[in-house]
């Protein structure tokens, strides 16, 4: 995202008509997506408005999981870190569990100055390897085995937003492709 940016300017990068463009953007400042920073300069007709991401409007929850021990991350949509915690869920992964980490995770918010209704996605990052479903256009879907997705269930219903789950293994992959190198429990984000 650009400091600044204008509608006409989104219009012209993502292709899409004006009047579009001023709809999605009307809506995004009306959730505190986007704000207006007044008018920029310009060298010929009327000034745009130059609108600024908020990348603390939302925020997004990563979870790791192994031996009952979880190490969870609440990000802004940047990708920064605003809080990390750790809790201890034991190693069955039932409704209890998921309410121990639902909490948890609420709290965190609480600390970045959110709420679960200002929470985004979850991701629960667990061990060992994920089923894969048949090739999909040259990529594969990773389907959790029953017990993860039970639980998967359970953090939904707690937190009300979406979860996605993929694989330790996966999880360190992309924060270190996404972030660079991290210390150790950093990756988690």
């Amino acid at each position: 995202h650009q400091p600044g940016v204008s509608r006409a300017d989104l219009s012209r990068a993502v292709n899409l008509s004006r009047a579009t463009v001023s709809n999605i953007v009307d809506e995004l400042i009306s959730i505190g997506m986007l704000e207006e920073i007044g008018a920029m300069n310009t060298s010929r007709g009327r000034k745009p408005i130059g609108l600024n991401f908020c990348p603390h409007s939302r925020y997004e929850a990563g979870v790791s999981i192994e031996d009952g021990k979880c190490r969870i991350a609440i990000c802004d949509l940047d990708g920064n870190p605003t809080h990390r915690g750790a809790v201890n869920i034991g190693k069955q992964l039932n409704s209890d569990a998921a309410a121990k980490l639902a909490e948890t995770v609420e709290n965190l918010l609480q600390k970045a100055g959110g709420t679960k209704k200002r929470l985004g996605t979850l991701g629960l990052a667990l061990p060992g390897p994920l089923q894969v479903d048949k090739p999909v256009l040259g990529e594969t879907l990773p389907r959790p085995p029953k017990k993860y997705a039970g639980f998967a269930r359970e953090m939904e219903k707690n937190l009300g937003v979406n979860v996605h789950i993929c694989s330790n293994t996966r999880a360190a992959a992309l924060a270190e492709a996404r972030r660079g190198g991290l210390e150790l429990d950093g990756w988690v984000i």
